[in-house]
């Protein structure tokens, strides 16, 4: 009787094992698994040579936090499990990329809710430039069966100004004497990746060359028509000339792709003079504004 019962326990045991084995290769549990890219406005993939670090912030179909995955380097753009094992329904990723050196509440697993996650800049005087800030928002619907294998794609959230400033050198001979501020510049995003309403200044640092033009090359985080940008040149701790750069891009919004995610490069050239100040976009001649120099 014992060699009998032992074979039966044996086979107990081995029927349970092919009925696990049956239930992971044809009925798993819920999985998704995400991989990250980011595509130019030219249908190039420069994921890898643009993005080096990557926050993904998962949350369930009620919108409650679960957990934050990061990756840096070339993993952060790698395939990844952002979710295993988790009831069927639909998840929402929030994805923020490039974001190591910004500020993000605190979010606590199961209580905190998708609409207090931001991402913005830290509070750092002068702020010479924005982060290259990507983001994403992806809804999932994971359920038994199949783990799903989906791409994150990753928007731009920051704007490159190309800036060129000549004549100024006339007003004062050391560049230091001179400065121009980016006044209204959102702080950062929300989860949704819209522009913060609370701003922050942009104070370009400005290089002279033999010539005497001041050019900077730098990037701010995205804005819209709804944001009030405004640019302000100051000359020996006095204010000579502001230009109100939103309602100047608004009047030419056709230009300006706000709100597609790739990338926006905006050449603004800024001519002095005792009396006047002339602005323009270099890519737009025929739209050149001229104001008075304030004090003049």
């Amino acid at each position: 009787m014992k060699p009998l019962s032992i074979l039966f326990l044996i086979g107990m045991l081995y029927a349970c094992t092919l009925t696990e084995q049956a239930d992971i290769e044809i009925d798993p549990k819920p999985t998704l698994v995400v991989e990250y890219r980011y595509t130019d406005k030219n249908g190039n993939n420069t994921t890898h040579e643009e993005i080096g670090h990557t926050t993904s912030l998962l949350f369930d179909p009620t919108d409650v936090f679960l957990r934050e995955i990061i990756l840096f380097g070339e993993n952060s753009t790698d395939s990844v499990t952002l979710l295993n094992g988790v009831p069927a329904g639909e998840y929402t990723v929030v994805s923020f990329a490039n974001a190591d050196g910004l500020e993000r509440p605190v979010l606590t697993p199961g209580i905190s809710r998708i609409t207090e996650l931001l991402c913005k800049k830290k509070d750092t005087i002068p702020n010479r430039t924005a982060e290259h800030l990507f983001h994403a928002i992806t809804h999932f619907t994971v359920q038994r069966g199949q783990p799903q294998v989906r791409r994150i794609d990753l928007h731009k959230k920051y704007f490159r100004i190309n800036l060129s400033v000549t004549g100024a050198d006339k007003l004062s001979g050391n560049p230091e004497d001179f400065c121009v501020y980016f006044d209204g510049i959102p702080s950062g995003i929300d989860y949704q990746g819209a522009p913060l309403q609370k701003t922050i200044r942009i104070t370009p640092m400005l290089t002279k060359n033999d010539t005497g033009v001041m050019t900077s090359v730098f990037d701010v985080f995205r804005f819209g028509p709804q944001n009030k940008v405004l640019i302000t040149l100051v000359s020996k701790g006095k204010t000579i000339g502001q230009i109100p750069l939103s309602e100047y891009l608004t009047l030419h919004d056709e230009q300006i792709d706000y709100y597609g995610g790739k990338e926006v490069l905006i050449p603004i050239h800024i001519d002095v003079s005792s009396t006047e100040i002339t602005f323009s976009i270099c890519d737009w001649e025929e739209e050149k504004i001229q104001i008075p120099v304030i004090g003049e």
